[in-house]
């Protein structure tokens, strides 16, 4: 082949491989997202102190100890309600809705308009009453947590100087605490008045309600349980992404309110089991100081729908606890990896910005080329070495880039392969990684295109240089003065590359 040949060739190619470099690293930034759902959730599972006491109070909990769960019912900013304003009124005022999320303002007040004055948001804990008093349960919890004391291999606890607790090779959990940690937790109605007093005297027993002979049982170190970690107090279901509040399927939720509820997508209860204990929503605000709030709605279409959805006894409420989320013996290597995963896929994150930058600015200099007016062949010379330098620096980048992207899919492959949880949490792990897996694809692609067009420049000197340069010479010594004619007057990286 010609040099003339090689350099038209050249030309074509630069600005083609700059643009589908471009655009791979591009697609790749735009699926680079923050960490997905599973593995915030195993994080926050795992890096939560396990739950080692639990006691009831109608006050503050105390020293040591915080509340098991809270929902916070949002509350309402100022809003202005004009739909009990005729229709003729509004049209005169220019007023085109019924309803605003700002204050009314001079022209809605003449027209008729009200405000809906704010109203603060609660904290919802309580979950029955004693003497008028609404109880909440409080937990205590220790500093060990499921990735620190969980242990990594078959290494028996007392090794460490620590007491070993659960009855299975998988659940076992090492504590320096003097109980075991609580395993399972149920509410509990309907015992006897003798059985609710005997409770009182019992480990593993707390009288919620005397009156409504209410307890709270648990376990310590059930056969096939981990610690309990979490409690969540939702409407309906829990949803996938636990830090979601539900609503329940067909119902709106009032419009006034600071935040919206809608329906999610919910989880299985095996991974969140109901600790049996259900509530309607009149009970849970009537004990907690909402009902007010709610009332003071009536006089502006009121809190519930008409008709089906007529009041709070409509709705139930139910508590959930949550263990440690499994993770078999064999997979225990890897649980750094995920409990610090928000550090990885940040480094992952940064690492596919910075990468989008420099190829950018690569194909910049590269792909449309950098005016050399001025540049004698000595320079231009310089300007092949630079090129050359440049895309190795490009490279370097994307590698870096890519390898962060793939420590993260061969864990993911790892999970899968062996079982490390049970399956509507592997799942889970699964359906948010996509974004990751092609963020992996599209990294590898882009570094093997750059691998493509460097070694075609580097192939193109040295072909033409050495094995070409008796038969080229007078040639190339030729091209290579047209080239510096034209350099000066145009200008050009798909020309400056010989």
């Amino acid at each position: 082949m010609k040099p003339s040949q090689l350099h038209l060739l050249h030309i074509l190619l630069l600005p083609l491989s700059a643009f589908i470099i471009v655009y791979l690293t591009l697609q790749s930034k735009h699926r680079d997202k923050s960490t997905p759902l599973g593995f915030q959730q195993l994080s926050t599972n795992w890096k939560q102190g396990a739950i080692f006491d639990i006691s009831v109070t109608s006050d503050s909990c105390p020293a040591g100890s915080e509340e098991a769960f809270y929902y916070t019912w949002p509350g309402n900013p100022t809003r202005c309600y004009c739909a009990d304003v005729p229709l003729f009124t509004r049209l005169s005022y220019n007023i085109n809705a019924d309803k605003y999320l700002d204050a009314c303002n001079a022209t809605q007040i003449k027209a008729g308009c009200r405000n809906i004055e704010s109203q603060s948001p609660v904290n919802i804990s309580a979950l029955t009453t004693s003497a008028g008093q609404g109880m909440k349960i409080c937990v205590q919890r220790s500093s060990e947590t499921w990735a620190s004391n969980g242990p990594k291999s078959d290494k028996p606890c007392k090794e460490a100087g620590l007491s070993s607790c659960g009855r299975t090779r998988e659940n076992t959990f090492c504590t320096k605490e003097k109980k075991c940690p609580i395993t399972n937790v149920q509410v509990v109605q309907g015992y006897t008045a003798a059985e609710v007093t005997n409770c009182r005297y019992e480990d593993g027993c707390v009288v919620l309600s005397a009156e409504n002979n209410l307890i709270v049982k648990f376990e310590r170190n059930s056969y096939d349980g981990l610690p309990v970690s979490e409690f969540k107090l939702t409407e309906y279901r829990i949803c996938q992404d636990n830090r979601k509040d539900n609503i329940s399927p067909g119902r709106k939720e009032y419009w006034a309110l600071g935040v919206q509820r809608t329906p999610c997508e919910t989880l299985g209860t095996d991974l969140w089991p109901s600790i049996g204990f259900t509530l309607t929503e009149k009970q849970i605000f009537d004990m907690n100081g909402v009902t007010p709030k709610v009332d003071y709605y009536s006089a502006f279409d009121g809190y519930y729908e008409k008709g089906k959805w007529k009041s709070g006894a409509n709705f139930n409420w139910h508590l959930y606890s949550r263990g440690y989320i499994p993770w078999s013996l064999g997979c225990r290597s890897q649980m750094g990896m995920i409990t610090e995963s928000d550090e990885y896929f940040g480094r992952a994150g940064t690492a596919q910005t910075v990468q989008f930058f420099i190829v950018v600015l690569g194909a910049l200099a590269w792909g449309i080329g950098v005016p050399y007016l001025f540049f004698t062949r000595k320079h231009l010379m310089r300007a092949k070495v630079g090129n050359i330098v440049g895309k190795l620096v490009q490279g370097a980048i994307q590698i870096y880039a890519f390898k962060t992207a793939e420590v993260i899919v061969n864990n993911l492959n790892s999970f899968s392969e062996q079982k490390c949880t049970n399956e509507p949490f592997l799942n889970l792990l699964e359906e948010g990684s996509g974004e990751i897996r092609s963020v992996y694809h599209y990294d590898m692609a882009g570094i093997v295109i750059l691998a493509a067009i460097l070694a075609f420049d580097i192939g193109k000197e040295v072909y033409l240089r050495f094995f070409m340069k008796e038969k080229y010479h007078p040639e190339l010594n030729a091209e290579l003065q047209q080239e510096e004619k034209v350099v000066k007057v145009v200008g050009g990286a798909g020309i400056h590359h010989v």
